[in-house]
């Protein structure tokens, strides 16, 4: 909220989870949220169900993108259960399904990407195998668009490269700053 109020109107999306009864504030300002856990967005989605025209602007609608568990094991909805939170989000007149999305557990190793880009592809067949629309789907963050063997998806999430920093196990050719001169004595 302090970027909106900075000014800032690009996209932004927030990682983690929020109390639901913020999820009016997120609507205000335009943030897209995110939900990994089907008790969260089920109280979220209540919230935005009973919402009026006076709480939040009418032309407001909450970009909910679901977070999928792909290997990393910090949290997320299993494959299997993308298909039904997504029609829960579709179901609600101010929500829209914005994204799904996950996170690398290791952008430096070839087999672990692939096997999560796997679970994430998964996860977005079975939507359309319901009839529900993929939206953006995004996996790589700064080590995922660094590392050449991770599948390209529709967004990469720029974070410690913002910050001029290697992820770790990366290796960037020709990162090391250039030296500087010696001191005259």
């Amino acid at each position: 909220m302090e970027l909106r109020q900075a000014g800032i109107n690009a996209p932004i999306l927030v990682l983690f989870p929020i109390p639901p009864e913020l999820t009016p504030d997120a609507m205000r300002h335009c943030l897209s949220l995110t939900a990994g856990d089907r008790t969260l967005l089920e109280r979220s989605l209540a919230i935005v169900n009973g919402l009026t025209d006076d709480d939040v602007p009418p032309d407001r609608v909450l970009p909910v993108h679901l977070e999928v568990e792909t290997g990393l094991g910090r949290g997320g909805l299993n494959a299997g259960e993308v298909a039904a939170a997504a029609a829960a989000i579709e179901a609600a007149p101010r929500a829209r399904l914005a994204g799904l999305w996950s996170h690398l557990q290791a952008a430096s190793n070839p087999e672990l990407t692939a096997a999560q880009a796997d679970r994430l592809g998964l996860a977005s067949g079975l939507l359309e195998e319901v009839g529900l629309s993929c939206p953006a789907r995004h996996i790589a963050a700064s080590g995922g668009m660094l590392a050449s063997h991770t599948p390209p998806f529709d967004v990469v999430r720029i974070g410690l490269a913002l910050y001029g920093i290697v992820p770790e196990g990366l290796a960037v050719p020709n990162s090391t700053p250039p030296r500087p001169p010696a001191c005259a004595p």
